[in-house]
Parts: C-alpha cells; structure tokens; sequence
C-alpha cells in the first residue's frame, strides 16, 4: 500500500508530476526501504524477548 500511495502522489496532477518511471522507482524504493526497517525493528524486540 505504500508503494501505490507514494507512486500515485509522485505522479498525479494534484501531486508532483514526476515522469511515470521514477514515481514507480520511488514508490517502490520507500516501500523495499520501509520494509527493511520493520524486519530490523522485528528482529531486533524477538531478541529482546529471548
């Protein structure tokens, strides 16, 4: 959902305007990046527990 999100604002006439092609490289860089963040927040408090 965030990829769709952020590629529609990059891209829209109400948004940014950005070319098709970098919105979706952008939408789904944020998202693979948001991704990576919850698996190490994820990883790091199933460490905690143990």
């Amino acid at each position: 959902m965030t990829a769709v999100s952020l590629t529609y604002i990059l891209m829209a006439h109400e948004g940014f305007r950005l070319n098709m092609t970098i919105s979706y490289i952008a939408g789904g860089a944020a998202a693979l990046i948001l991704f990576a963040i919850y698996l190490v927040v994820l990883v790091r408090k199933q460490k905690k527990l143990h």
